[in-house]
């Protein structure tokens, strides 16, 4: 009997630990979303042309006031504009949407308009 009831604790035990899991990942995902969106509208219209489509890795975090603070945004010299513009339009806007406070590593892609 007792060994029933070690078997039967155990299955809870896991099966309440992979739920904490699962919600915890769908929180990080939810997050990711809504930076990714409020990044988005952050960044449209940009007020020069490219004459081909750009990609960079933007490393940020989001500070207790939710406020994006830019840490890193990998770009080589030609970048530089578009570097200029990223930091310029997203370093210390305020976001809409509540996001946790942790470093995100996001990849922007500026493309062309054909």
């Amino acid at each position: 009997m007792r060994f029933i009831k070690l078997i039967v604790l155990t299955i809870l035990l896991v099966s309440t630990s992979a739920l904490a899991v699962n919600n915890e990942n769908n929180n990080a995902n939810r997050n990711i979303l809504n930076l990714a969106k409020e990044v988005q509208s952050l960044l449209k219209k940009p007020k020069f042309i490219i004459e081909e489509d750009i990609s960079v890795i933007v490393k940020l975090t989001v500070n207790r006031n939710n406020e994006i603070v830019i840490l890193s945004i990998n770009s080589d010299e030609k970048k530089e504009l578009v570097s200029n513009y990223i930091k310029s339009r997203l370093n210390y806007k305020k976001l809409n949407r509540s996001v946790s406070a942790k470093v995100y590593t996001l990849p922007i892609k500026i493309t062309t308009l054909n």
